[in-house]
């Protein structure tokens, strides 16, 4: 390695770490439909709701992502996609009837908007953390961490 070249190495690990913590969040979900189906009594479709919600923020808020991204880089907008949920959490009101759809729904609206921003930074951003001509090796490595994720959601709700 040359004196010129940086090394990747820490970068790269800790957005695999990312990549793995989205599947995980996106695995989650379609092993809590049947769950969900059976406790709360739904039909198929309106689980399956629960699925489209998980996608619909990246259609609703990829161009605000892309504005920040724009704004602010690539690595503070994956840092703020980390800090949106929890300054969501500290600032939440408790009223009577609003306490059960703010601790089901809001948080997970939040979370929702958040990985659709760390999705839209970490993405383009692995393309460009290290040489141009192995960018498509990064993002191939960067899907197998993501899909070594999925298969861990129904052994972590099993415990």
């Amino acid at each position: 390695m040359s004196s010129t070249q940086k090394n990747f190495a820490l970068p790269l690990a800790f957005i695999g770490i990312m990549f793995f913590a989205i599947g995980f969040a996106l695995g989650i979900n379609s092993v809590l439909i049947p769950v969900l189906q059976g406790s709360l009594g739904i039909t198929s479709a309106e689980s399956y709701l629960i699925i489209a919600a998980t996608f619909v923020p990246f259609l609703i808020f990829g161009y605000p992502a892309s504005m920040t991204i724009k704004a602010i880089g690539y690595k503070h907008t994956m840092a703020l996609s980390f800090a949106v949920p929890l300054t969501k959490e500290a600032t939440r009101k408790r009223g009577k009837l609003s306490w059960l759809a703010d601790g089901m729904y809001k948080p997970k609206a939040t979370a929702n908007m958040a990985n659709a921003f760390l999705q839209a930074s970490v993405n383009p951003y692995i393309t460009i953390l290290g040489p141009l001509d192995s960018a498509a090796k990064r993002i191939s490595i960067m899907g197998i961490c993501n899909k070594l994720a999925w298969p861990i959601p129904p052994l972590f709700l099993a415990f």
